[in-house]
């Protein structure tokens, strides 16, 4: 009967250890995943990122606008 309650405890502090080191990874990664978005260089990398994306959208818009489809209005006046 005491070797049943030894391997119950045993077990049950492996699970504890186990919920416990996860608990202690998942706040860890929290705690450096809100300090690196804080940071000076994330918020120069999001300042960039926005530049590049305002660039983007407005190259494409200006091929946009430069592209002109065939007119027929201008075949039938001649």
């Amino acid at each position: 009967m005491q070797v049943i309650k030894i391997m119950f405890a045993g077990c049950l502090m492996v699970w504890l250890f186990t919920m416990a080191s996860c608990a202690m990874l998942g706040y860890g990664t929290t705690v450096m995943v809100n300090t690196l978005a804080d940071s000076d260089a994330v918020k120069k990398y999001e300042k960039k990122e926005r530049e590049r994306q305002l660039e983007r959208h407005n190259e494409r818009a200006n091929r946009e606008s430069a592209y002109h489809p065939y007119d027929n209005h201008y075949n039938e006046d001649y």
